[in-house]
């Protein structure tokens, strides 16, 4: 365990190096090298639970790497603030719809939406929802919708 120095701003030494291998993460995710990104934000959510930012990026680490399963797994270990938040539900929907658990999903992207109507991703994938269950007109719907949000400047 890492002993803590208090200096006159409460910083330890353990804030130090969480903040390190934060940064360390962002800076490996930019680079696009996902598993030492990966690494780091792991490395500093292990160090304090309550570093969201770490907790985020470990999980966009892992679905870009194809490992929703574990996303799940983290989900379902993190604090209850962070599992019933918006982005605790983003990260689920994104990972159960990686799986093509898509009824699972359904109700976290319809609740994205709900709150955010011009996240193009979440339309994607409510569309490719609807088509599977069969319902064309609902899916061409939201694929209409979709070349709103994106049309090219």
């Amino acid at each position: 365990m890492i002993e803590t120095y208090q200096s006159s701003n409460d910083i330890s030494f353990g804030d130090v190096f969480k903040f390190v291998s934060l940064i360390e993460g962002i800076i490996q995710e930019q680079r696009k090298n996902y598993p030492d990104s990966l690494k780091q934000y792991t490395k500093a959510y292990e160090m304090d639970e309550q570093c969201y930012p770490a907790l985020y990026g470990s999980m966009r680490m892992l679905l870009e790497t194809n490992q929703p399963e574990i996303v799940l797994q983290l989900l379902d270990k993190a604090q209850y603030e962070f599992k019933s938040s918006l982005e605790g539900k983003r990260y689920r929907a994104l990972a159960l719809f990686a799986l093509g658990r898509y009824k699972e999903a359904d109700p976290l992207i319809a609740e994205v939406l709900k709150l955010n109507t011009f996240d193009s991703k979440f339309i994607l994938m409510k569309a490719r929802i609807q088509i599977e269950a069969g319902n064309y007109r609902e899916a061409v719907t939201l694929l209409t919708a979709y070349s709103k949000v994106n049309q090219p400047n």
